[in-house]
């Protein structure tokens, strides 16, 4: 993706892996088990408890693989305009 970004004449100013935890929801729920979450109630329990748990430590330490990737990038500035 950042490869892309580049390419494509942006200057990334960050990219990183988030919501760890996720992915392993994910991999469980979604992959091994085949389901995909329906429960209003669980997901905002997950929003509210775990989310900002999650933010802080990610916020301190960049996990090596995540449920999502978050990528900044920064549009050249074209002088000509």
């Amino acid at each position: 993706l950042v490869d892309l970004i580049r390419e494509c004449g942006f200057t990334v100013v960050d990219s990183r892996y988030a919501n760890a935890p996720g992915w392993f929801g994910w991999l469980i729920g979604a992959r091994l088990l085949g389901r995909t979450p329906t429960s209003s109630t669980v997901i905002e329990l997950f929003d509210r408890a775990v989310v900002p748990v999650v933010r802080a430590i990610e916020h301190a330490v960049r996990p090596p693989f995540g449920q999502s990737i978050f990528l900044a990038a920064r549009k050249p500035v074209d002088v000509f305009a």
